[in-house]
């Protein structure tokens, strides 16, 4: 188990049940780069159950200049797992090791700049399914902090009980 800086349980890597707040958003982000194939990319998942969907994104720079790319908002109606839209995280061990799987659709753009239009973005570019299937392990501590005891206005708050840790996919 890695590290924990802050008052975060090893738990905290799994999703928290569902508040009330009608603007709920849960969700996990990694970033990741191979210096030898100099490709990388992003993958987020954020459940806003109280909404109806989550938001899932994958996003792949590819050594050639192209990017490889999908946005959804899949429907889902609680927070029990980040699995939504072809993309899951699972936690493999707590604070310490963790999977992302996606397996879809992707729009493979070689002008990324083409996403300032995306509508025509995703009509005029052909697209591919994909596999992509990560393990993060750490490499640094788990840092951050939870709000406990707070009654935080949900109008005013953004990035409530966030954390980052450094790893290596």
């Amino acid at each position: 188990m890695a590290a924990i800086i802050g008052n975060l349980v090893p738990e905290d890597e799994y999703p928290h049940p569902l508040g009330p707040e009608p603007t709920f958003n849960e969700s996990v982000y990694f970033n990741f780069f191979d210096r030898t194939r100099r490709t990388g990319g992003f993958v987020r998942l954020g459940n806003r159950a109280n909404e109806g969907h989550a938001e899932m994104t994958v996003c792949l720079f590819l050594a050639d200049g192209r990017v490889l790319f999908q946005y959804r908002r899949p429907p889902i109606t609680g927070n029990d797992a980040f699995d939504a839209g072809g993309l899951r995280v699972e936690v493999l061990e707590p604070t310490h090791r963790l999977r992302t799987v996606y397996t879809g659709s992707v729009v493979e753009l070689r002008d990324p700049t083409a996403m300032t239009d995306p509508a025509s973005a995703f009509r005029e570019n052909p697209h591919r399914e994909i596999a992509l299937d990560l393990v993060h392990e750490a490499v640094g501590p788990l840092y951050g902090h939870k709000d406990e005891g707070l009654a935080p206005d949900p109008t005013r708050e953004f990035a409530r009980a966030h954390y980052e840790q450094h790893t290596r996919a």
